[in-house]
Formats: C-alpha cells, structure tokens, sequence
C-alpha cells in the first residue's frame, strides 16, 4: 500500500494494488470472480478512508471554527448572565413593590376599620337626633298648649275687664 498526498486538493489518497491483491487472493485458492469482487470491495472502501493526514487537516481547518463557536456560547453566556442579573433586580423590585402593596393593604384595612367606627358613631348620633327631635316635637305641642291656654286666659281676662269697663 503506498500513500500519495494531493496539495491543491488537501486530501491524501490511499493507493493499493489491486493486481497483486487478485493474484494473492487467487493464490490462496479463491475463484478469480470472487477475488476481484472483493478487490472491488476494498476499492470501494479504500475511496472514503480517511488518512491520519485527512485528520488533522480536517481538525486544523475546523478549530478556528470551533473557536469562532466557543467564542459566540461565550457572548451568548455574557448575555444570559446580564439577564440573569435584570431579572434578579426585577424580582427584586417586585419583592419591594409587594412588600410597599402589604403596608398599604393593611392601611386600607385599619382606614376601613376606623370608618366602620365611625359610621357606627354616626348612626349613634342620628339616632339621639331623632330622640331629640322627638323630644322637640313633644316640648312643642306642650308649649302649643300652654300658649293656647294662656290666650285663651288671656282672652277670658280681656273680655272680663272689657265687660267690666264697658
């Protein structure tokens, strides 16, 4: 087997021959179809073997790529990370905000609270407004009456000292 190297198309050919690998093969007692199929066989697979040489151009032209691709994960690592940081704020804002929104709830409940207190205060103080408009109303009518008797003494008194004048 002799290797032959290709410079301009960068690829190492594997070359065999094939005439002394029939002759052997016939040699050791096998028919002449059967050993230049198999000769055709390995032909066949020596065409896409790939040489050590192969190899190493393959690995030389590819790790600037790979290098080019280490360097985006990296960006692309930077860039999560700087995510990973915004929405570590953002989660932390969020914390604060809901923190603030429980001062405030309880505010409201202790605000509502107090207005409850006081509606009931101003249910207390209507109610003793109607008591004291019902007293008013009572104190009116006796006041009604006790004028009205007092007219009516007074009409009585003015009619007797008229009569008795006159």
């Amino acid at each position: 087997m002799k290797i032959e190297t290709n410079e301009h198309l960068h690829m190492t050919a594997v070359v065999f021959d094939s005439l002394t690998l029939v002759k052997r093969l016939h040699a050791s007692g096998m028919p002449d179809e059967q050993a230049e199929a198999v000769v055709t066989m390995a032909r066949d697979v020596m065409l896409n073997v790939a040489t050590k040489d192969d190899i190493d151009v393959a690995i030389h032209t590819l790790d600037p790529k790979f290098a080019a691709i280490d360097q985006r994960f990296a960006a692309v690592e930077q860039r999560l990370s700087s995510l990973e940081q915004r929405f570590t704020a953002v989660e932390h804002k969020l914390t604060v905000v809901e923190e603030r929104l429980t001062i405030v709830e309880e505010r409201l409940s202790m605000i509502e609270k107090r207005l409850a207190s006081y509606e009931q205060r101003f249910i207390s103080i209507d109610h003793r407004f109607e008591i004291l408009e019902q007293k008013f109303t009572i104190l009116e009518q006796r006041l009604t009456m006790k004028l009205g008797s007092i007219v009516v003494i007074a009409l009585g008194a003015f009619t007797a000292i008229s009569k008795l004048i006159g």
